[in-house]
């Protein structure tokens, strides 16, 4: 789905707030705000981040905020290296 279907859709079924999580990704955040505009959906800016404990989910105020906090992440691409930094 696209961000702004999601966001279509959180309006349809009546949900006031929801929250883009993307995968060690922030690229859609700024899509789905502008599509939340005008409508009855706030939209939280957040990223879930692969960590060699798990997932963590990362919520922030303002995508000016989130861009700052993503940019200064080191991400690792896949899940390959995950687990291989969860076995050292």
């Amino acid at each position: 789905m696209t961000a702004a279907a999601i966001v279509a859709m959180a309006a349809k079924e009546g949900l006031s707030i929801i929250a883009l999580t993307d995968h060690n990704e922030i690229t859609n955040i700024e899509a789905a705000l502008q599509a939340a505009k005008g409508t009855s959906v706030s939209v939280i800016p957040a990223v879930e981040l692969s960590t060699p404990q798990g997932h963590l989910l990362c919520y922030l105020p303002k995508l000016e905020d989130l861009r700052r906090f993503h940019g200064k992440l080191s991400i690792m691409d896949t899940v390959r290296e995950v687990a291989e930094s969860c076995a050292t």
